[in-house]
């Protein structure tokens, strides 16, 4: 028997062993005098069993129907979700469709570069992320999602060479740029990142039990400092050294892009979670970043006037998971829409 059937039977057995040692305990009574340690006693058994009603029922919620993901991947709902969902092509990218490396003759190429908001993480049906919807929307393109949950900047510069080098061609090559892209560059987040793999250790509960594992990174992602102050980190992104570091990479992409032949193109999504604070704390960054593809002559759409005045709630996957839901991809489509059917504006 696996951990997780063990799991699931001790889950199943509490209620009915309470319930049995409830039984006997009342029947015990009606034979005799009541006392106070008799009372403790009883409520302690009803309290076992609503408490392992509780466990048992989360349990089979848990395992059986709660289908979803949370931010950070760490739980074992998410990457039940992602085994469940993220179905790749003969590339290693998400989607239902192969790649062909050359551009057929007289047709537009798009190929979106990015990271887990291009990936449609959170979303079951490709079909609702913005690149199936550009895709729908304009069958006479070729459309194309070069992108990966957790790539950074790095990464993307790096896919783009090897790609290339591989005999895939560029034509319009879009990044979708998430403003957590130079987080490999941010210090204090690369020791929070090894600090999170190295400290997982965890417990046979947590290990085994959906219920335990999904309560146990909740609890995780609102109070451990090292999780609770990722927003913190990504603004450390943008002050000067480390933003330095970034730019450097950004107009290199930029260059390596035009020296295979491509046009680099840039959309940028804003933290939609915090979207609802006033002041919105990444407005300065959206400012830094539109300045920097205005130097570059890179045509940049940048999303965070769309998504103003919008409820949080109305654009993420869900209160735990701050990814763009389908109702944030359909309207960045048509944004996106109206930015490449302009190339000129």
């Amino acid at each position: 028997m696996t951990g997780e059937n063990g799991v699931l039977v001790v889950s199943l057995l509490l209620p009915v062993g309470f319930g049995v040692a409830l039984v006997v305990f009342f029947r015990s009574r009606e034979a005799g005098g009541s006392d106070r340690r008799g009372l403790l006693l009883g409520n302690a058994l009803v309290l076992g069993l609503l408490l392992s009603l509780c466990l048992a029922g989360g349990e089979l919620y848990f395992r059986f129907v709660y289908d979803t993901t949370e931010s950070f991947g760490f739980s074992k709902v998410g990457r039940r979700w992602y085994e469940r969902y993220f179905h790749k092509n003969a590339a290693g990218y998400r989607d239902g469709i192969d790649y062909p490396m050359a551009v057929r003759p007289g047709t537009r190429r798009i190929s979106f570069l990015g990271d887990s908001f291009t990936t449609g993480q959170g979303l079951p049906d490709i079909a609702e992320r913005f690149v199936n919807r550009v895709r729908a929307a304009r069958p006479e393109w070729e459309v194309h999602a070069i992108a990966d949950n957790g790539w950074n900047t790095g990464v993307e510069i790096e896919e783009i060479e090897t790609i290339t080098e591989q005999g895939y061609e560029l034509d319009r090559v879009v990044l979708v740029y998430c403003l957590n892209d130079g987080a490999d560059l941010v210090p204090d987040w690369q020791r929070t990142v090894r600090s999170l793999v190295v400290d997982r250790r965890e417990s046979w509960w947590v290990a085994n039990s959906y219920l335990i594992n999904t309560l146990y990174y909740r609890l995780m992602a609102s109070r451990d400092p090292r999780v609770a102050g990722y927003y913190t980190k990504m603004l450390d992104g943008y002050e000067a050294a480390v933003w330095q570091a970034q730019l450097r990479r950004l107009e290199g992409l930029a260059r390596d892009v035009r020296k295979r032949g491509g046009e680099l193109e840039v959309v940028t999504f804003p933290f939609l979670n915090l979207m609802g604070e006033d002041p919105y704390p990444f407005s300065e960054v959206h400012d830094q970043l539109d300045e920097l593809w205005g130097r570059l002559n890179v045509r940049h759409l940048d999303l965070r006037d769309l998504y103003a005045g919008l409820d949080p709630d109305e654009l993420v996957v869900n209160p735990f998971d701050a990814h763009p839901n389908a109702h944030a991809h359909e309207l960045a489509a048509g944004a996106i829409l109206r930015f490449l059917d302009n190339p000129g504006g």
